[in-house]
């Protein structure tokens, strides 16, 4: 496998990779960039010997995706109530050559902006794609809460005690309907979930409104 000098200016060490731009990667991906919340460009010097004057590669650099809450995968919407802007393309913003669009997480209430008309800095180059992530507001809030309210108002199904015997976050996410999204209650609020629900005597699972209002006044 050939071996690649590489050097972004700091440091310079040698790496065995098939290719320029895949030692590039390699040199990027063992590096320390500090922490950031949005993405960046590295460049890396790459050449093979001292004769060869190689080349510059840049590579991207996107920041981590935070964690959702629960464990839960983020699903990334966008809803009219929370980021304005047309209502046939909400929080979608022209950006020079193209357009930068912001989307909220249903389960979090983080927010993810993606500019595909973003610049290096370094450079000047523009044109490409950059990721931003920002913490949930109170307007994100809200609309997870109106989510997760909704899914617990809409509950009225079979029960099954011999299938269920309690209502555990599994045993209830088996028993509901894929339409009932309730997931959302859960990830964001369990006891909206666990105690706005009741078992009736016909078997009937039902929201408790009065537990709901309770709990949602104590977040």
């Amino acid at each position: 496998m050939p071996k690649y000098y590489c050097d972004d200016g700091t440091y310079e060490i040698e790496i065995e990779a098939d290719t320029p731009k895949k030692a590039a990667k390699k040199y990027v991906d063992g590096g320390d960039w500090g922490e950031s919340d949005t993405t960046r460009w590295i460049s890396v010097h790459v050449w093979m010997d001292k004769d060869d004057d190689g080349e510059w590669i840049t590579i991207t650099v996107d920041p981590p995706e935070p964690e959702c809450v629960d464990g839960h995968e983020h699903d990334w919407r966008s809803p009219y109530s929370v980021l304005g802007g047309l209502k046939e393309n909400p929080g979608c913003w022209s950006h020079g050559g193209g357009v930068i669009y912001t989307e909220v997480c249903q389960y979090c209430g983080r927010y993810r902006e993606t500019d595909t008309w973003a610049q290096n800095r370094e450079n000047g180059e523009q044109g490409l794609t950059s990721i931003k992530y920002r913490e949930s507001d109170e307007a994100s809030e809200a609309y997870v809460l109106r989510r997760a309210r909704r899914a617990v108002e809409s509950i009225t199904i079979k029960y099954d005690p011999d299938d269920y015997p309690s209502l555990s976050d599994k045993a209830l996410r088996r028993c509901l309907p894929d339409e009932y999204d309730v997931e959302i209650g859960i990830a964001l609020i369990p006891e909206i979930c666990i105690l706005g629900i009741e078992i009736n005597s016909e078997g009937l699972i039902e929201p408790v409104e009065e537990e709901i209002e309770d709990i949602i006044s104590r977040l």
